[in-house]
């Protein structure tokens, strides 16, 4: 046997072994914490616009100046830029009311 062939067939018996050992920890894990360990591309993707939305809020409240690099490119720091000026101006309004 050559040493490329004992390569192969270490590396064989190696992923071979590591899928069963990964599929016996799997098993011990249960469904609800297995959903909440990986990794989902549309929870990725929500968390960034709520990010944007957040970013967008606060710099209407507290910088009161929108961040142009965000606010031209995130519809969502538009839709947070809005909504925290929209707060803004409500408080304001209620605090001249008395």
């Amino acid at each position: 046997m050559t040493e490329l062939e004992q390569y192969e067939k270490y590396m064989h018996y190696k992923i071979k072994n590591s899928s069963k050992n990964y599929d016996k920890a799997i098993a011990n894990i249960p469904p609800t914490e297995r959903r909440t360990n990986m990794t989902n591309p549309l929870e990725d993707k929500r968390k960034t616009y709520l990010t944007y939305f957040k970013y967008g809020v606060y710099d209407a409240i507290i910088n009161e100046t929108p961040n142009k690099t965000y606010y031209k490119s995130s519809a969502y720091y538009q839709q947070g830029w809005d909504y925290g000026r929209g707060v803004l101006l409500h408080k304001m309004q209620e605090e001249d009311n008395g």
